[in-house]
């Protein structure tokens, strides 16, 4: 993953090659006759020698940059200046000899950087605020149940570390599956908070299963006419029914 790999097993055979010749006449007429090969390895030796004593750190943030970036592309290349940034990051690492282009990278990362974070911002401040919407779903229900400690514990652990981890959170794929976790845990919770505060009569009879309905996974993107209102209706209808007919709860979320 760094450069010159070519140019230093170039070199190197080279060199081997030479080391062979025992002969000194032999040797320096062999020298003379690739006196342009030489010449090539000193030049190619002088790029190498600066990049690994002066460059490498840029190198290596450029490659950290891009690693980080890659989750998020899909988002940042929407913003015209940072797609080109992160498309000229791209050519500098895929350079043969990216040497001299190597002044570019750190204005480059923080041009794609700057548009990364404005993004990850504002999707973790949505994301944060719908956890603690979860959050205290659940706690007003343990509320109203008078739940004890250990109950309430069992409730809101796996939401809490689902926030914590989205507060440090780099990657917009993992930020929206760790979303997804939350709203099935908290469905988990609210079944597990009924059932752990049913009256022991009623215990004796197994609770009927829930079925959570979504009526946002049901419509389109947009309703933009009365049709669309009343299809999305009929299709919401057919689902409670379905779950009514199953002898299932209904949980409208």
């Amino acid at each position: 993953d760094y450069p010159g790999n070519h140019e230093i097993e170039k070199g190197l055979s080279l060199i081997k090659r030479f080391l062979s010749i025992s002969d000194p006449y032999e040797f320096i007429s062999a020298f003379n006759a690739e006196k342009e090969a030489w010449l090539d390895l000193s030049e190619d030796l002088h790029d190498l020698s600066d990049f690994y004593k002066n460059q490498i750190s840029t190198w290596q943030n450029l490659k950290d940059a891009l690693d980080a970036f890659k989750p998020n592309e899909a988002a940042i290349i929407r913003d015209k200046d940072a797609a080109r940034a992160l498309t000229r990051l791209r050519e500098i690492q895929e350079a043969k000899a990216p040497y001299g282009l190597l002044r570019e990278v750190d204005a480059l990362i923080e041009k794609v950087k700057a548009v990364n974070n404005s993004i990850l911002e504002e999707l973790k401040g949505n994301a944060l605020s719908r956890m603690d919407q979860y959050i205290s779903q659940v706690k007003a229900l343990l509320d109203e149940k008078k739940a004890d400690l250990e109950l309430r514990n069992k409730a809101l652990i796996g939401l809490q570390q689902i926030r914590q981890k989205i507060e440090t959170e780099s990657s917009i794929p993992n930020i929206s599956y760790l979303l997804g976790q939350a709203q099935d845990l908290t469905d988990e919770a609210i079944d597990l908070i009924e059932e752990s505060t049913r009256p022991e009569d009623e215990k004796i009879r197994p609770a009927r299963p829930v079925k959570t309905v979504r009526p946002a996974n049901l419509s389109f993107k947009y309703l933009e006419s009365e049709e669309d209102v009343e299809k999305f209706l009929v299709r919401l209808r057919d689902e409670l029914m379905r779950a009514l007919r199953e002898n299932k709860r209904v949980k409208i979320q």
